[in-house]
C-alpha cells in the first residue's frame, strides 16, 4: 500500500499515493479533496519521486480563514501520489486537516482522513513566512527526493503526529471545521523538540 505525504511549519511535506494503483491499466481517477491549514500550505500531484503538477494551495493568515477549508476536484492517473506542502506562523497550534476521498475507474471509493497512519511526514529546514509563495513542482521534487534518500533534516519520511481530538470534537483549535469529515484529526511533524 502507497503512503501519503505531508510538511509543515518551516516547511513540511506530506504525501500520500492515490490508493489502489493498478501499473498493467493506465486509467484516470476521479479525486476530491477539502484541505485547510493553519496556516499555509500547497496540493500537488506527483509520483513516488517527484512532484509533477501543483493543484492548489492556500495562505490562512486570519484565524478565521483556517475554518473555511478549500475544495479540489481533479482526475487524476491511477497511481499518482498526493503531496502537501505546508508552513506556519510558528504561533500557537499548527497542522494540516484533510479529508481526501478517491473514485478510481473500477468503481472503487476510498476515503483517507488527515490523521490515518497511511500518511506520512517530512521537515525540509526550510522556513517560508506566511503567504510565502508555494514551493514550484521541480523545488518540491528536490525535497521529496532528499526525504526518500533519508538525508534530510527530519531524516526521511516519518509517521505523523495527530491531535488527540477528532474534527467533530473541535481538534486542536476547538473548532468543528465544516465540510471536513468529523473523524479527520488535525496532523503535524513532530521534531521531539516541543515542536
Amino acid at each position: 500500500m502507497g503512503m501519503n505525504r505531508w510538511f509543515l511549519a518551516g516547511l513540511f511535506v506530506f504525501a500520500g499515493i492515490l490508493l489502489g494503483a493498478n501499473q498493467a491499466q493506465a486509467k484516470a481517477d476521479s479525486l476530491h479533496i477539502l484541505v485547510t491549514a493553519d496556516n499555509d500550505y500547497a496540493f500537488y500531484l506527483g509520483t513516488n519521486v517527484s512532484a509533477t503538477q501543483k493543484i492548489g494551495g492556500a495562505s490562512n493568515a486570519a484565524s478565521s480563514e483556517i475554518f473555511v477549508p478549500e475544495s479540489y476536484s481533479k482526475t487524476a492517473p491511477d497511481g499518482d501520489w498526493i503531496y502537501i506542502a505546508a508552513w506556519s506562523d510558528d504561533a500557537v497550534n499548527q497542522g494540516l486537516l484533510v479529508d481526501y476521498s478517491r473514485n478510481n475507474c473500477f468503481g472503487n471509493y476510498l476515503t483517507v482522513l488527515s490523521g490515518n497512519s497511511r500518511w506520512e511526514v517530512t521537515a525540509t529546514n526550510l522556513n517560508l513566512n506566511i503567504g510565502s509563495p508555494a514551493p514550484t513542482p521541480a523545488e518540491l521534487t528536490s525535497q521529496i527526493l532528499l526525504a526518500n534518500a533519508g538525508t534530510n533534516f527530519s531524516g526521511g519520511w516519518k509517521p505523523i503526529t495527530t491531535s488527540a481530538l477528532t474534527n467533530s470534537q473541535g481538534g486542536i483549535h476547538n473548532v468543528v471545521v465544516p465540510g471536513i469529515a468529523g473523524g479527520a484529526r488535525w496532523m503535524w511533524w513532530n521534531s521531539g523538540n516541543g515542536s
